[in-house]
């Protein structure tokens, strides 16, 4: 008798964020009612009960260490590049 495996699938979310907007520089991390804009956004995403897990997605440039550090500190995924 031959078994079947399936196939399992991850979801993946990439949820991508840079400091270097023109209309507001920073926006990703001033404060919306006690906590950066961005741990919101990831906050809300990690209650979703249909994403496996999720990638938080800066580009590779000075100004978006910040994003990275702030990924790094709360145990965020992260990818930094182009």
């Amino acid at each position: 008798m031959v078994s079947r495996q399936k196939k399992i699938k991850e979801i993946i979310l990439i949820v991508q964020a840079r400091m270097g907007s023109t209309r507001l520089p920073g926006k990703m991390l001033l404060d919306l009612c006690g906590k950066p804009l961005v741990q919101r956004v990831l906050e809300r995403v990690r209650n979703s009960k249909l994403v496996d897990k999720f990638i938080l997605a800066v580009p590779d440039t000075k100004e978006n260490d910040k994003l990275a550090d702030f990924a790094d500190e709360n145990n965020f995924y992260l990818f930094k590049g182009s």
